[in-house]
């Protein structure tokens, strides 16, 4: 019932709109400071509701440490971060955490995690977040953004982390400029089956990118080791979501 009406709320002219979002947001969400790696603590904002962000920001390194990881170690100040699929905002909060200069961009399509990404970025206004309720894909639209036109309108990416369960393919094709400009680094949660649903392979979301691009792969993503990157890309057919790199 509640979210039903949210829904409706949530479609009025502003500021009610708006108003009704943040109302909806706090009365069900649950705020954890998380330790996301070993002494490394972020305090993030989602659903009560939401059992597997419960557990996973519950447990010490529950979530990707191996991204985690390769963020916190390199992550510089004067880098400009996309996040596409940003989702709660997981790593904006981390990033504005552990390097807050660093410019955040995220893209979130849906209304119901956008909310609680507008929610923890409040919590960095030191450093806002931009955030685009839009999603990313080959051409521009109403509803849709591509990367290249986007970052020729604002500040040009130096990282961008993808997770879109599937379209990876369709949101790279509208990259070709940065792709081709090889200053960018990509982190890319690959979904097998899902990209299959979109028509794409692995195959064509490797092949978009120059040859010269080094690429690393990440499996179980859920460890609570110290993560280990292999350049063996025959791994990335042996997990459910692993994570690629390339740049």
């Amino acid at each position: 019932m509640l979210g039903r009406a949210y829904r409706t709320l949530r479609k009025a002219p502003a500021p009610f709109g708006r108003w009704a979002e943040q109302l909806y947001t706090a009365l069900r969400e649950r705020v954890f400071d998380a330790e996301v790696l070993p002494e490394l603590i972020v305090r993030q904002s989602v659903p009560k509701s939401n059992s597997l962000w419960e557990t996973r920001l519950s447990e010490v390194a529950g979530h990707e440490r191996g991204v985690c990881e390769w963020l916190v170690e390199n992550l510089r100040a004067d880098d400009v971060f996309y996040d596409v699929g940003a989702h709660y905002g997981f790593y904006p909060t981390l990033i504005s955490t552990v390097c807050p200069p660093t410019e955040v961009h995220a893209f979130e399509p849906d209304p119901h995690p956008l909310a609680y990404l507008r929610r923890n970025a409040k919590r960095h206004r030191t450093h806002p977040w931009i955030i685009h309720e839009a999603q990313v894909g080959r051409e521009e639209n109403a509803f849709t953004v591509t990367l290249d036109a986007y970052a020729s309108r604002n500040t040009k990416p130096t990282i961008v982390k993808m997770d879109i369960e599937g379209a990876e393919v369709m949101a790279l094709a509208g990259a070709g400029r940065l792709l081709e400009d090889r200053s960018v680094e990509f982190l890319i949660e690959v979904h097998p089956e899902e990209i299959e649903g979109f028509g794409s392979t692995i195959e064509q979301l490797l092949g978009l990118f120059p040859e010269d691009y080094r690429r690393m792969v990440l499996v179980d993503i859920r460890s609570r080791e110290r993560a280990t990157w292999t350049d063996d890309l025959t791994e990335l057919f042996t997990d459910d979501h692993p994570y690629v790199y390339v740049g």
